[in-house]
């Protein structure tokens, strides 16, 4: 059970992680064409219609993030197997 501290805290974290994304929502970075494992990664990860016509990738702050927690999750799931 979490104490109201921690309760207060995760609160908190929320907050300026809602914060945080809104500020960065207008945020991106352009992946050259050249960058090929990136760029196969982004096809596989979220399809085609991110590849732009010049073959770059325009990433998005979300489209990292769900990268971040897709990976998050795998770690979760591999360390649920490893204990089991």
């Amino acid at each position: 059970m979490m104490t109201e501290e921690g309760k207060l805290l995760y609160e908190q974290a929320l907050e300026a992680s809602q914060d945080l994304s809104e500020k960065l929502a207008h945020v991106s970075i352009r992946i050259p064409s050249n960058d090929t494992s990136l760029i196969e990664s982004t096809k596989k990860v979220f399809g085609e219609e991110y590849i732009l016509e010049d073959g770059s990738v325009k990433l998005t702050y979300e489209m990292y993030r769900s990268l971040i927690n897709l990976i998050r999750d795998l770690g979760k799931l591999t360390s649920n197997e490893v204990l089991s």
